[in-house]
């Protein structure tokens, strides 16, 4: 298995990917990303003015879908396609099992604007919510559980 940061290889653990197989390199293709999935990328940032170089992060998130596009993606008024998900790496190991128990590959009741979501809002707190720019979205892989 390719080397993460020690978060992340302890939230595989806890969630049970511990071997290559249960992580499926994905293509960065729309039609690959679906809401109720887990994905496990690393998000390359653009530097800035004070930053001229921002090391890449590791990160695991659940899709969700918006009101905007079923599958949690869309495209922005940028012209670029965006990903909407909550981060779940930095969640106890009893969340991620309640989340995974009731979201994982369940594209319907994935969603922003529901019940749910305020429930993952509240289990995750609210700034956990994000949306990542596809094309900045580097070594994609689909998490198995």
């Amino acid at each position: 298995m390719q080397k993460y940061s020690r978060k992340i290889e302890t939230f595989l653990k806890e969630i049970g990917v511990e071997s290559k197989r249960r992580l499926t390199p994905t293509p960065q293709s729309a039609s690959r990303i679906q809401a109720g999935e887990l994905f496990l990328f690393t998000y390359h940032r653009p530097p800035t003015t004070e930053v001229s170089f921002r090391k890449p992060t590791s990160r695991v998130i659940l899709v969700v879908q918006i009101k905007r596009a079923v599958d949690g993606l869309f495209i922005s008024t940028q012209n670029n396609p965006l990903v909407s998900c909550f981060n779940i790496d930095q969640a106890s190991p009893a969340t991620i099992r309640i989340i995974l128990r009731a979201l994982y590959k369940r594209r319907r009741r994935a969603s922003y604007y529901s019940t749910v979501s305020l429930s993952l809002k509240k289990l995750l707190g609210v700034d956990k919510y994000r949306t990542y720019n596809l094309t900045r979205m580097g070594n994609l892989q689909q998490i198995l559980v």
